[in-house]
């Protein structure tokens, strides 16, 4: 029997968050590290969904669906694929970089698997869509052109879409060809800590002078 709620997940890299979905309306949405104290907490958000449970009085069972930000399959594929440069120096090293994303993945499938009821199902979804899923569906148009730009999800850096009801990717970027990665770059330049101290590096654009960095940016 169909209740209509989904649980939404995102974990494992910065900023654990879960939303509960019910019948297309977004009933709840918060940050793990509210209930952790821990800046930036990107643990399982078992603290979260626990008070999802018990603000509305559900259980694991009804759940129709639980949904995971990204394709882990896929985002393994890349790690294993772009660690393969830098020859014999690095296969240790390399080793150790696949090694510990299996882990780590493989404890968070366990999590998974272990929140569904009896008739969850389990989806992965595409990290971009899941960014312009967000933007689109949580938005006052019907129709509308959408643009997400990050580090890097899967693959993907960037992707342009058309939401019309659903949504149809028309073109993107894939890594390394990274916006979101210049900006992390500049960030941990510039003193601060990527992935945190973007947002000081955005208060601090307009006191500067961009003139003097032109050429050298664009060369």
């Amino acid at each position: 029997m169909k209740t209509g709620y989904i649980l939404g997940i995102s974990c494992g890299y910065h900023d654990s968050a879960v939303s509960l979905v019910h019948n297309g309306d977004v009933l709840y949405a918060c940050e793990e590290e509210r209930f952790t104290g821990i800046k930036h907490d990107f643990s399982f958000p078992t603290q979260a969904i626990n008070s999802i449970f018990k603000k509305f009085k559900i259980s694991n069972d009804d759940l129709d669906s639980i949904c995971f930000y990204e394709n882990p399959d896929l985002k393994l594929d890349r790690i294993q694929q772009t660690t393969k440069r830098g020859g014999w120096k690095n296969f240790f090293k390399r080793k150790n970089i696949i090694s510990n994303n299996k882990k780590s993945y493989k404890k968070i499938l366990t999590q998974l698997e272990n929140l569904k009821g009896k008739n969850t199902k389990l989806i992965f979804h595409d990290h971009h869509l899941s960014h312009l899923a967000y933007s689109y569906y949580t938005s006052p148009f019907t129709e509308s052109a959408l643009l997400s730009v990050d580090g890097v999800g899967e693959w993907e850096t960037t992707s342009l879409a058309i939401g019309n009801t659903d949504i149809k990717k028309i073109s993107g970027l894939s890594f390394p060809h990274s916006l979101g990665m210049l900006y992390s770059t500049i960030t941990a330049f510039l003193g601060f800590k990527p992935n945190e101290g973007e947002y000081k590096v955005m208060g601090l654009a307009p006191y500067g002078d961009c003139k003097k960095y032109n050429k050298v940016i664009i060369s």
